[in-house]
């Protein structure tokens, strides 16, 4: 049950330690303030972006920390029988599509261009030698023509 607005906007060590437990397991910052005697999400994030009593880096870790527990939720959506076909595939696209725009480097699609030893890779120039040539003449001329 959520508290009048403004309610809970004072930071206090206990809420904002709650704050961060919550959003380690996965909560988000707008459920949790739906919390009773919780403050808005606009008031945490001022705590946050002003470093309220060092309150940013446990935030920070926090976040990070939720990340981690929103894909390990995965398994259990994609394993739920009393979910059909459609509703997982939703709910787990939701959330690949938060992961990987939050931390891509861990949860986005990683793209390798690499070649073999059947099939390497090849740099090819698409200019001739003597377009090349050209290319790099123009560019000392100006260089010398430049104060």
């Amino acid at each position: 049950m959520a508290g009048k607005p403004g309610q809970g906007s004072k930071y206090t060590e206990a809420k904002a330690k709650r704050i961060c437990e919550l959003l380690a397991t996965g909560e988000s910052l707008e459920r949790i303030c739906k919390r009773k005697g919780m403050p808005d999400p606009a008031t945490v994030r001022r705590w946050n972006r002003n470093d309220v009593h060092g309150f940013a880096p446990e935030y920070a870790r926090a976040r990070d920390d939720g990340l981690d527990a929103m894909a390990d939720s995965m398994l259990s959506i994609a394993d739920d029988d009393t979910l059909d076909a459609n509703d997982r595939r939703v709910r787990l696209d939701a959330r690949k599509w938060y992961l990987s725009k939050l931390a891509p480097k861990r949860y986005g699609d990683r793209m390798t261009l690499a070649g073999d030893r059947e099939a390497p890779l090849e740099h090819r120039h698409t200019s001739s030698d003597a377009e090349l040539e050209a290319i790099i003449a123009g560019g000392r001329k100006q260089a010398k023509d430049t104060p």
